[in-house]
């Protein structure tokens, strides 16, 4: 038998004031904004819920700052 491999994901980071949970329900929420990373993944969220068992997240007011890469003027033809 062969072994899977699954690429490593990176761990959800979340920061905030105020976090509440429930370790019979596995669930962890937030009316407070949060900030939450992920790698190079960043955002912040007025609040949050999330189901640790099932793995679904929501995020209220998601605010996100987008940095594109640099212009490169180049011929297209």
């Amino acid at each position: 038998m062969k072994a899977i491999k699954t690429p490593d994901i990176e761990p959800i980071k979340v920061t905030g004031s105020i976090l509440k949970g429930n370790t019979k329900s596995g669930q962890v929420y937030s009316d407070a904004p949060v900030k939450i990373e992920q790698g190079m993944n960043r955002f912040e969220a007025s609040s949050m819920t999330a189901n640790l068992e099932t793995g679904e997240y929501e995020f209220g007011q998601v605010a996100v700052a987008f940095t594109p890469a640099e212009r490169q003027d180049k011929a297209l033809f």
